[in-house]
């Protein structure tokens, strides 16, 4: 700024010498009447004038650019600066536009990640429930069980009973259909008389009208016929009721009879239901019988929780890469349940990925082992930290079986620097030596497996006891290091520090230092 500023008032300096010497020549070669290239003396005057500011604008701007290194860069660099200015400008946009969906994409991704850890934690909260759904299943299924049998025999019983009642009453019904067709016969014949009749009441009223004479006879005779018609009437009228009443009879019973035929075929159906359930529940019990027999009897040969295999994958791995990886461990696995008696199943391995129920948009559906190893490689593919996947049994197993895994993962992360203390105890090398020797195992035992399993490391549950371990160490190293621990005497504070960097999915390897506890005396 300072150098700009002199050039610019060295500029204004400059511009008022040259109008003066510029004027002060002209005159004095307009004064001398001094005429170049046939030129008026006026005109060449003004040239002269002209030329020599020019010169020295020209002789003052070099010496300047000369002279001051900052005015010469603004003068020769300035537009290339303004474009590069412009363009550097353009570039820490871009720059900052990535920057910005850099960093929106890694909230989506941390998301992302956060909701399959939420699913995952939902995935084991669902199976945990439908474990305890199926204990209680099973006790309720052994329940209604015994509510079916008891209902069985009832329904049996009762349909002795409805069997029995119906053949009690199928006589009743034959003898009132019986009697329908008697009463049927009777209508018919009275109705036939009474035909008779009407037409013998004709005649007698033609033989009234033409035997006038004789009409106090033959009234008489009307009289008693008129009267037998009445009766005949009355007894028609009788008749017909007496036959409504048994059409409504015959209606009512073959209701009843309609009614009992549907309700034995609904204890049909019933009885056929239940013989249905029963032979599920009977079948559903001899499974659980053969399941708790093989139990029983078989060999036990793994628990669940056994870790039957693990591997380690490095962050940003492709699709292809991480199915390699799972792979290679379910092969792992497969090798290791055979060596503790499981057999190879239909997919050509003795271990076999658990079914799993799963909810998706179209409702819920079961995931088989290729789904399983899918829906994993898709949540691990490009993981931005490093994972070890576990192998474990999800079920106790006998020998001659296929083994139920499930693959779990974990992040892996640095837990332990190299001689980093893990724990420390004080001991007393005064006793005797085995009674330092269990010191040290339980020291290892609890606190050195308390603080690595603290600090994130992931236990090893053993195939054969079920018990989680983060590391081992052989007898001889015990025996030597309780060796020295008697040699040293007195009070002795044991530090067990880590003998490499460890990350949690590492084995825990330790090496051991003695040392003294401060004197509290301060001496």
């Amino acid at each position: 700024m300072f150098w700009t500023l002199l050039a610019l008032l060295s500029l204004i300096v400059l511009g008022g010498f040259i109008a003066y010497y510029g004027d002060l020549q002209g005159r004095r070669w307009g004064k001398k009447r001094v005429s170049w290239l046939g030129l008026r003396p006026k005109h060449t005057a003004i040239l002269i004038t002209s030329l020599t500011g020019a010169f020295i604008s020209l002789l003052s701007v070099a010496t300047l650019l000369a002279i001051n290194r900052p005015v010469r860069e603004v003068v020769l660099r300035g537009e290339t600066a303004i474009r590069e200015n412009k363009r550097l400008n353009a570039l820490l946009l871009e720059q900052q536009l990535a920057s910005s969906n850099s960093l929106r994409e890694a909230r989506n991704q941390t998301q992302l990640a956060q909701s399959k850890l939420a699913d995952a934690n939902q995935a084991v909260s669902e199976k945990e429930a439908r474990v305890r759904w199926l204990n209680q299943k099973l006790s309720q299924l052994s329940d209604r069980e015994k509510k079916l049998l008891a209902e069985y025999n009832i329904l049996q019983r009762q349909l002795y009973r409805e069997q029995r009642l119906v053949a009690t009453l199928n006589p009743e019904i034959h003898r009132l259909q019986q009697t329908k067709r008697k009463l049927t016969e009777w209508i018919e014949n009275a109705a036939v008389i009474n035909r008779e009749t009407g037409r013998q009441n004709v005649e007698l009223a033609r033989q009234n009208i033409a035997l006038s004479k004789n009409n106090a006879a033959m009234k008489a005779a009307n009289e008693k016929l008129t009267e037998g018609n009445k009766n005949l009437i009355n007894v028609r009228d009788e008749l017909f009721k007496a036959n409504t009443t048994l059409e409504e009879v015959n209606k009512q019973l073959l209701a009843g009879n309609q009614q009992q035929e549907k309700r034995e075929q609904e204890l049909r159906d019933r009885i056929a239901q239940l013989n249905r359930e029963f032979e599920y529940l009977s079948g559903l019990r001899t499974s659980i019988t053969h399941s708790y027999l093989a139990l029983r009897q078989g060999k036990f040969s793994l628990r669940a929780g056994a870790e039957l295999g693990r591997r380690t994958l490095d962050p940003h791995l492709r699709p292809e890469a991480v199915r390699a990886k799972l792979i290679d461990l379910l092969d792992e696995a497969s090798a290791a349940a055979i060596t503790h008696g499981a057999v190879p199943g239909d997919n050509g391995r003795a271990v076999r990925i658990v079914s799993k129920r799963i909810v998706t948009l179209a409702g819920q559906q079961d995931a088989d082992e290729e789904a399983s190893l899918n829906a994993l490689i898709d949540r691990l593919a490009a993981s931005d930290t490093p994972v070890v996947i576990v192998a474990n049994a999800v079920n106790n197993c006998v020998e001659g079986e296929q083994v139920l895994i499930e693959l779990t993962p974990f992040a892996v992360r640095r837990i332990f620097a190299k001689d980093e203390p893990v724990a420390q105890c004080v001991l007393n090398a005064g006793q005797p030596t085995d009674r330092i020797f269990d010191a040290i195992v339980q020291f290892l035992n609890k606190e050195v497996r308390d603080a690595a399993l603290k600090a994130g490391t992931i236990p090893q549950t053993d195939p054969e006891t079920g018990q989680q371990r983060v590391g081992s160490i052989e007898t001889s190293d015990l025996l030597k290091l309780t060796e020295q621990i008697r040699r040293k005497g007195g009070q002795v504070i044991l530090t067990a520090v880590a003998k490499e960097p460890l990350t949690s999915a590492d084995t825990l390897r330790l090496d051991f230092r003695l040392s003294r506890p401060p004197d509290k005396s301060g001496t």
